[in-house]
């Protein structure tokens, strides 16, 4: 594999595999120091893992749903590593890992995606354990949160990482997976709340955050209020909040009748509902930044609507 991919394709520039494999669910080793190799990405595979020990001009690699129980990927010499994204729903029998280690070695990556897509954080609670590797992080994106589940345990991230500039956070809420027989055996009647606590590392440098996005906002959850205003009250030059209702409906979740309430209740979409929320959150997080909710942008055939406070 190895052989054909880069002794023989010495100018390819992206490589993109889907459910490929050796046929012996082994450990696939890179090391490919004449590689032109730019972008990787990596689609269901049966590899047990893939070690990156050299590709010099790799600048985005993205690694969708693994099937063994461990981290799926490290790094060896990868110095043009700007971006990077991890996404799978992970069943119960899926090992956490620890992000630090995989990103040892990648220490340039200034974007980072994370995708639970509605199940467990497979990602071992860590703090300032991930300084190093968030050293150069601009935006840090973690999408696929359950819609129930805590949220102040990303701090422990941008702790880590203070000159991040855009943070990203985005709910999962799927009707049509409640009493699905499917999920359920493969990934339990229960959901797995994340096991991380608010670390008491606190970075020595202040955030330089300027734009936090938060999809699936629900004006009734205490958490979504407490996360959002705790965000705000720690970056003093935040500048933008855009909260917006997150939700990308699936064809199970259309066809379901009738269409259950979501969890939290309705996003905001009056005037006056918007800046009531809008005042508390700032009264809460003593902060000035401008609130931006945006509603109708999931639906196509709906127009999208911004109001701006």
């Amino acid at each position: 594999m190895n052989h054909l991919l880069f002794d023989c394709c010495k100018q390819m520039l992206h490589l993109r595999l889907d459910h490929c494999d050796t046929g012996d669910c082994s450990v696939w080793k890179i090391n490919a120091p004449h590689s032109n190799l730019r972008v990787l990405e990596v689609y269901l595979s049966k590899l047990k893992k893939a070690e990156v020990l050299c590709l010099p001009k790799l600048e985005r690699v993205r690694w969708q749903a693994w099937l063994f129980y461990e981290a799926p990927l490290c790094f060896g010499s990868v110095p043009s590593l700007k971006e990077l994204s991890l996404i799978c729903d992970a069943s119960l029998i899926h090992q956490d890992f620890s992000l630090s280690q995989v990103l040892d070695g990648a220490t340039n990556i200034h974007t980072l995606t994370l995708n639970f897509r509605g199940e467990k954080i497979w990602m071992q609670p860590e703090g300032k354990q991930l300084c190093t590797a968030f050293n150069k992080l601009r935006k840090l994106t973690i999408h696929g949160i359950f819609i129930k589940f805590d949220l102040l345990w990303t701090l422990n991230l941008i702790e880590a990482a203070p000159s991040v500039k855009t943070f990203d956070v985005e709910m999962f809420e799927h009707p049509c997976q409640e009493g699905d027989e499917a999920r359920i055996r493969c990934f339990g009647a229960q959901r797995v709340e994340p096991s991380w606590k608010l670390s008491r590392f606190t970075s020595c440098h202040k955030w330089q955050l300027k734009e936090f996005q938060f999809g699936g906002f629900r004006p009734l959850l205490e958490q979504h209020f407490l996360f959002v205003s705790t965000v705000m009250g720690r970056a003093p030059d935040l500048k933008t909040v855009l909260l917006t209702d997150g939700q990308y409906p699936c064809n199970g979740c259309d066809t379901r009748i009738p269409i259950p309430p979501p969890v939290g209740g309705f996003f905001p979409t009056y005037r006056d509902a918007q800046e009531a929320i809008a005042k508390q959150l700032r009264e809460r997080a003593r902060s000035s930044a401008q609130i931006i909710f945006r509603s109708g942008s999931t639906y196509p055939s709906r127009a999208t609507r911004s109001y701006i406070y």
